[in-house]
């Protein structure tokens, strides 16, 4: 595996806008609207350098940008990778974007917050300019075999379909879309409406309204278990009440919400929150108009956003009206998933869990003191979950070795997956061998293979009668050995020459003494 590095300097983008205001009051001045200038920046990069190996390919690419901003707070930006955006972070990019000695192309974009509009009556105008600087733009290719996708969620590109389980024994198609705004989260966008509904019947704002308790009560109780174990909570930009009274941006944290007319639509004049841009186009799979969770910043306190059935233009309306409910939530961005059968779509999973209880000869207990070689039955519990096609049974000699693989079963022919392996203890004497096994899945989803089992099995054998080399001098382990006829009490060291045993007083015994046989441990028998 190789990692190739390539880095834009550093740049920056300016933005200029006209404000235009009116007179209200005295000294009072209201925004009218602004005229914003802004344009895309391209910035190349030149895949140089990169080698492919026999087998090899991209397995991984991922860009990285810091920005920082001056002039103002308020304020959007993205990168456009193949047609989708996200700000400033890092990303992964579909990786058959590149080759090598090609270029790619990564469009930065950066605009001031504000509505386009015209100045009504006697207005003035000011212009403002904001500067935003893009540091460490660094895309990073890693190659290597075997696929790019890691098992993680974050790995898969924006626009990828997850199916979720939902009320009812049904499931739902939704859209993945990188979070700028939850660091380490990924947002669910459901394609079409779920149901439809009221925003609210009070119609003067969305936190504790009719739409916000639908989601959050109704449709969240109603979902599987299976779904609410991966859902997160999320915090979401939104209005308190309508601008027309008093209404502020808070983060309003929600396991289930509806998306905003900013995260929905590039400059849409919505009063909450930073233009994400998830998506450069609105999904348009709905079938009738829905809701967004936002409310409309202009004189009427009884309007909020929706989207129109073909999904490419945005309107207010009465808040007690009905529209369609698209849910979205979060999920952490290390979410497992698995691809389906066709590769079409995703489904949410959680890696198998190991066997709980692992037998020898079909009791839940060590086997101690046995005589070395010893074979006996490994069994454990069968885990259930559809996922798991086999199970690998690991050893170690020692409390404080790694576990290592010893063997495997696989489903029969009939389909049956077989849940015990003869086993057998160590050759040599005073040998302790710890089993555990766990649970695996195709190879394709090996991220999802259970951990070792907790339980683990013992066999430990009784004194055996050895010489063993300690690098210096030949040792002996017991007071008897075997002399090919009889067990004789050792009253000297002695050492196979390899045609027969010779006692000898030496303490020190080279590896010549042994002809051919450099061996670390030599075995004479078993002690009586």
């Amino acid at each position: 595996m190789a990692e190739y590095v390539y880095t834009i300097d550093d740049f920056s983008l300016t933005t200029t806008w006209k404000r235009q205001v009116a007179m209200v009051g005295q000294n009072t001045y209201e925004t009218l609207g602004y005229d914003i200038t802004s344009a895309s920046t391209t910035k190349t990069f030149n895949i140089t350098g990169l080698v492919l190996g026999a087998g090899e390919s991209i397995k991984r690419a991922v860009l990285t940008a810091t920005l920082n901003r001056v002039g103002t707070t308020d304020y959007s930006e993205s990168i456009t990778v193949n047609g989708l955006s996200f700000g400033t972070g890092t990303r992964k990019i579909d990786t058959t974007l590149f080759a090598p000695d090609s270029t790619w192309d990564a469009r930065f974009y950066f605009c001031a917050s504000g509505q386009t509009g015209a100045a009504v009556g006697v207005a003035q105008e000011y212009s403002y300019s904001c500067t935003m600087y893009y540091s460490n733009v660094t895309l990073t290719l890693t190659t290597g075999t075997g696929s790019a996708f890691d098992g993680r969620i974050s790995s898969l590109p924006e626009g990828t379909k997850i199916m979720i389980d939902e009320p009812g024994d049904t499931q739902g198609q939704y859209t993945l879309v990188n979070h700028d705004y939850n660091t380490g989260k990924a947002l669910l966008w459901r394609d079409d409406v779920y149901t439809t509904s009221s925003f609210n019947d009070s119609s003067t704002k969305f936190i504790g309204g009719t739409l916000d308790n639908y989601l959050n009560t109704t449709f969240y109780e109603a979902l599987p278990n299976t779904t609410k174990a991966y859902i997160v909570p999320a915090n979401y930009p939104t209005l308190t009440n309508h601008v027309a009274y008093g209404g502020t941006v808070e983060n309003l944290e929600r396991y289930v919400c509806a998306p905003s007319a900013r995260e929905l639509f590039d400059g849409a004049g919505a009063a909450e929150g930073t233009l994400l841009m998830y998506l450069d186009t609105v999904p348009s799979a709905s079938t009738v108009s829905y809701w967004t969770r936002s409310m409309v910043s202009d004189t009427s306190a009884t309007n909020a956003r929706y989207v129109n059935a073909a999904g490419n233009d945005y309107f207010s309306t009465d808040a007690g009206n009905v529209h369609g409910v698209r849910p979205c939530f979060c999920v952490l961005a290390e979410q497992l998933v698995v691809p389906s059968t066709d590769g079409t779509y995703y489904t949410l999973a959680s890696a198998v869990p190991a066997p709980a209880v692992v037998y020898l000869n079909g009791a839940a207990v060590d086997m101690d003191n046995q005589q070395r070689d010893t074979s006996a039955v490994l069994s454990w519990d069968a885990v259930v979950n559809e996922l798991v096609t086999g199970y690998e049974v690991w050893s170690r000699e020692a409390a404080d070795d790694d576990f290592t693989f010893f063997g495997a079963v696989t489903a029969t022919d009939d389909g049956i997956i077989p849940t015990e392996l003869s086993v057998y203890a160590g050759s040599k004497g005073f040998m302790s061998t710890f089993f555990k096994v766990k649970a695996v899945t195709t190879p394709d989803t090996d991220y999802l293979d259970s951990d070792l089992s907790t339980d683990a099995r013992l066999i430990a054998t009784k004194r055996t009668n050895v010489h063993y080399y300690d690098g210096v001098r030949w040792l002996l382990a017991a007071t008897k050995h075997y002399n090919g006829n009889a067990w004789e009490v050792l009253e000297c060291v002695k050492y196979y020459d390899g045609i027969k045993w010779v006692p000898t007083n030496a303490t020190m015994l080279t590896t010549a003494k042994l002809g051919v046989a450099t061996v670390g441990y030599l075995i004479l028998g078993e002690g009586e």
